[in-house]
């Protein structure tokens, strides 16, 4: 009983995030690509210091091409904002 709840608490302090996202066509070739990005765990100083560092990228993966990559950083005193990102993308024919 002891161990499920230990697993428990190491479960729920794995970093993750819930990212909506939302896309606006600028032209006919240029997405805009808009990122509401809310942390979803409890934040740890053993696991997770002061900060915690996520790679967020767009790929297509059926072209198997990146389209964009940003490092993005997630403070411990941020925890419970959402956080926007944005950016622009192309489109290839």
């Amino acid at each position: 009983h002891n161990s499920g709840l230990m697993i428990q608490k190491f479960v729920g302090q794995f970093p993750w995030l819930d990212i909506k996202v939302q896309i606006q066509p600028i032209t006919r070739t240029i997405l805009r690509v808009t990122l509401n990005i809310k942390a979803q765990f409890e934040w740890s100083d053993r696991v997770s210091g002061t900060v915690e560092p996520f790679w967020i990228w767009v790929e297509d993966n059926e072209n198997e091409r990146i389209y964009h990559t940003e490092y993005f950083l997630l403070h411990k005193k941020q925890l419970r904002e959402t956080h926007v990102l944005a950016f622009t993308v192309p489109l290839f024919e």
